[in-house]
C-alpha cells in the first residue's frame, strides 16, 4: 500500500493498482510499490516477467517523471540466479540505479532477518531513474518492529506539477532524516471505514 501526506493531496494520482505493486504520481514524482514473488512461489518467474512488463508499461507513459520503484524484491541483487537475472535487466534497459549503490554506507544491515532460524539477507531495494534525485538512503533498524523486515528510507527532490516549466525545483525535506528522528504513522488517524470496506483509500489523512 502507499500512504500518501494530505498536503501533497492535489498533486496525486493513482495510477495503477494490482496484486503485486502500485503506482502513484506525486507531482513529477511516480512511485511504485512492489511485492515480487519469494523463492518456491509457482510460476515464480512468469510473475516476475508479467510484473516488470506492466512496470514498464507504466513507466513508458510518465517519460517526463523522475520515478522510484521500491519494495520487497525477494532476491538479493548481488547474487546470480534466474529472478535477479530479470531485474538486473530490466533496470540496465531502462536507466534504473540501485539507491543502496548511489549512497554507500559505513553500516550495512540486511534488511530481512530471521532470528529463530538464524537466517537474514537483503531483498528489499530502491531503484531510480535518476541518481542526481536521491537525497539520502537508509536502512533502518528501529527499536519496536514487529516484521521481520527492517525498513529501508529513501528521499528524494520532489517537483509540483504546476513548476515543471521552470528549473526552480521544489524540495521537501531536503535534509537526510535520521532513525533517531524517524516518525511513526498514526493508523488511528487513517480513514478505517474505507480500510475494513477494502477500498483504496486516496490519500490517508493526518498521517505522522
Amino acid at each position: 500500500m502507499a500512504l500518501v501526506n494530505r498536503k501533497f493531496q492535489k498533486d496525486v494520482e493513482i495510477v495503477c493498482v494490482e496484486e503485486r505493486f502500485v503506482v502513484v504520481a506525486v507531482g513529477m514524482l511516480l512511485i511504485i510499490n512492489v511485492y515480487l514473488p519469494c523463492s518456491g512461489t509457482a510460476d515464480r518467474i512468469i510473475v516476475y516477467e508479467h510484473v516488470l512488463n506492466s512496470l514498464l508499461a507504466c513507466v513508458i507513459e510518465y517519460p517526463n517523471h523522475k520515478i522510484v520503484i521500491g519494495g520487497d524484491f525477494n532476491t538479493n541483487l548481488d547474487k546470480n540466479n534466474p529472478a535477479t537475472d530479470l531485474l538486473i535487466k530490466f533496470a540496465s534497459d531502462n536507466g534504473f540505479h540501485r539507491s543502496d549503490v548511489l549512497v554507500n554506507s559505513c553500516i550495512k544491515l540486511c534488511t530481512y532477518f530471521n532470528e529463530a532460524l538464524n537466517n537474514e539477507s537483503t531483498i528489499d531495494y530502491f531503484l531510480v531513474n535518476d541518481k542526481d534525485c536521491v537525497l539520502s538512503f537508509e536502512t533502518l533498524d528501529p527499536d519496536i518492529n514487529f516484521s521481520d523486515h527492517r525498513p529501508i528510507a529513501i528521499a528524494v527532490i520532489y517537483k509540483h506539477k504546476r513548476c515543471y516549466d521552470n528549473d526552480n525545483w521544489a524540495t521537501h525535506g531536503s535534509k537526510p532524516r535520521t532513525a533517531d528522528c524517524t516518525t511513526q504513522l498514526r493508523w488511528d488517524h487513517a480513514n478505517l471505514d474505507l480500510y475494513r470496506g477494502g477500498h483504496l483509500c486516496r490519500v490517508a489523512d493526518n498521517t505522522v
